[in-house]
Order: structure tokens, then sequence, then C-alpha cells
């Protein structure tokens, strides 16, 4: 969000209560960036295309250098019979091979430098991604301030005010961060939080699904890439789980979903979980003995929506708060495309994306 108004001249002022607690190599590791198939091409699997083109061309700055490497992903089928099906839904669909094309159990292995279960769905474009360095690089943009401080609540400023500004961010001791004419809630599934703090929760029942947002933990295990048993892929290879090529000698084996859960943190179970899937994608990890209960990892949260579509708008009831949250297990395919949105909202710019998608994303 940031990123996308600086690069139009805007000044913006980001508020991270994390920001400069951890280094940028620390956390999460690495994350994939794989487009979303479906027969009927239905919304999410639109905007999930939408936002990895506007990733691809946004992000193109830093593809290949360390923090971003299109390295392409494999999306194997579940089953062979599911493999024939994604043969034809993929005819059906009639997409150019560059963006996605169908491939055997063998072309898979060679794609991917090991041998995978079977064969499925090939993405050139697919990228594999270095979360924190990605947000530090878009964030050293000049025009965006960033500092470690944590908004209690903000407040709508009188209509005359003669700057023009209309909102103010207040931190826990009432002190004033920032004065702004634009506040956007980038801050997940804190956003509804903040709101009901702020005294601009849902009222009359509007906006009841952003207030319906949920928090679900899971966790990613690091596989070691030197391991004498098993080979690294050199793409993405994903399906009901995912491993990532190596990044200081560790792979990305993720992930799990875990509802209701009062911390985020990795456990041996999550591990587990995480090594039987990856197994099922790449035979040779199932045997190569790697101990749940010594591996490593790192635990987060993702913000759902009901009907897994994000919220990108403005509030229709506060003219210049806006939303980009709810992102769910696609925060990579949806961030660039977030910005975009906002910016060409804000500078009347062609937009970005067909408007029954806009629709369908608008703060509801």
């Amino acid at each position: 969000m940031a990123h996308a108004l600086a690069l139009r001249g805007w000044r913006v002022s980001v508020f991270d209560p994390a920001w400069g607690a951890r280094p940028p190599e620390a956390g999460h590791l690495a994350a994939a960036l794989t487009p979303l198939l479906a027969r009927d091409d239905s919304p999410r699997a639109r905007l999930s295309r939408a936002g990895a083109l506007r990733a691809a061309a946004r992000w193109a700055p830093w593809v290949d250098g360390g923090i971003v490497d299109r390295c392409g992903t494999v999306q194997l089928a579940k089953s062979d019979e599911k493999e024939a099906g994604m043969r034809a839904m993929l005819a059906e669909l009639g997409f150019p091979a560059d963006w996605a094309c169908p491939v055997t159990r063998e072309e898979a292995s060679a794609l991917a430098g090991c041998p995978t279960a079977r064969g499925g769905v090939y993405f050139p474009g697919g990228l594999r991604v270095r979360p924190r360095q990605l947000g530090a690089a878009l964030l050293s943009r000049p025009g965006i301030a960033v500092r470690a401080a944590r908004v209690a609540r903000i407040e709508a400023l009188p209509a005359d005010v003669p700057s023009g500004r209309r909102w103010r961010a207040i931190d826990g001791d009432g002190a004033t961060l920032a004065e702004a004419e634009i506040v956007v809630l980038a801050n997940a599934a804190e956003a509804p939080r903040l709101l009901a703090a702020s005294g601009l929760a849902a009222t009359g029942g509007e906006l009841p699904g952003f207030f319906g947002q949920k928090a679900i933990a899971g966790q990613i295990t690091l596989l070691p890439a030197q391991a004498a048993a098993w080979h690294p892929p050199h793409c993405v290879v994903a399906g009901d789980g995912y491993v990532l090529p190596a990044v200081d000698g560790m792979c990305v084996a993720g992930s799990t979903y875990v509802h209701d859960a009062p911390r985020a943190v990795a456990t041996a179970e999550g591990h587990a979980v995480n090594l039987e899937r990856a197994g099922r994608l790449l035979p040779e990890l199932a045997g190569a003995g790697l101990d749940p209960s010594a591996s490593m990892g790192w635990a987060g949260w993702r913000a759902v929506l009901p009907g897994r579509l994000p919220v990108i708008g403005e509030s229709p009831v506060h003219g210049g708060l806006w939303a980009a949250s709810g992102y769910a297990s696609r925060g990579l395919s949806w961030s660039a495309l977030g910005g975009d949105i906002l910016a060409a909202f804000l500078e009347g710019e062609p937009m970005v994306l067909e408007g029954d998608l806009l629709r369908m994303i608008a703060w509801r």
C-alpha cells in the first residue's frame, strides 16, 4: 500500500509496532506466489491471476536478486484421476503455455530436479519470495516514513479543519502519531479491533463481513537442503502443501491451519503434518527420516474473511478510511494488486481490475 502511493508522489507514514524488532532475515524465511486455477475461472481465481501479474510487474526490480526468484511452480494433482481433470481444465480454459501448461510426472520431475509424486500444472511465472526482505525494499521508497509505534485508535477530525486532514492516529498514551487525509488499515485481523476501539465498529448491520474476520494460525517447517537422502526442488512444488527451493541452505515446507488457536506457535505436531504433506509431493522426502521433534520453523497468522476474498476498498460509511485486509493464504498474490487498486481510486487512474471483482472485494 505504502509503496504504491509513494510511487505516485504521496507522502506516507507507516506505523508498525514490530518495526525494527527483528532483522530482515528473521521470521518467515520464504513464501510462494502461485496463481489459483478453477474450472469455472471463479472470482478467487481471476483475482489471484490479476494479483500475480501485478506482483510480477511491481516487484520486477527485485526479481532474481535474492528477494524475488521467478523459479516457476509445479502444482501437482492429488491423484491420477485429478491429473487428467487438470489437463481437461487447462484445455477448457485455453490459457497460453507461458502462463500455465499441463505436465506429466516425468516433466514435473525434470522441472523440479527431483522425483515428484505425479504430474499436474506448471506455472512458469511462479515466484519464491523472501517476505521480510521484500517488505523492507518496498518501504525504502522515498516518501515513506516508518515508525515503530502501535496505533491504539483513530478519530475523525472536524469537517472544517483548514488543512483538509480528516483523520488522526492516536497511540495508547493518547498522543497524536499523525494526521492525514487518508487512513489505510493494512493490519490484517487487527483491523476490526482497531475500528471497535475507535468507536467505528459496524452499527445497524452495515459491514458485517469485515467484522467477521478471523485469525487462523499456521506454521512452516524448515528442511535442511544438504540432507543426503533427498534433493531440494529447483522450483516451487505445491499441491496439498508445498516445498520451496532452498534459501540459505533451508527449504520451506508448509503449511498448517489451526483454527481457534490461542497463540501462533511452531510445534512438533505441526512439523509432522508439514513433513507428511511434503513427503506426498516429493517421494524422496518421505524416506529421508526427518524428525519432526528436531525440526525448526516459524508460525504466524492469516486474516480470513467469509468467502475467502479480501476487502480492498473505502469504507461506505466513513470517507477517507480504507482497508486492505482478509488476504487469507494469498497475501503475496493480492498485496501489490491492493496497492494499485487504492492508488488508482485516489489518483483517478484507469482501474486495474474488472468492475464485478471490485464489487466483490469492496468493504462489506
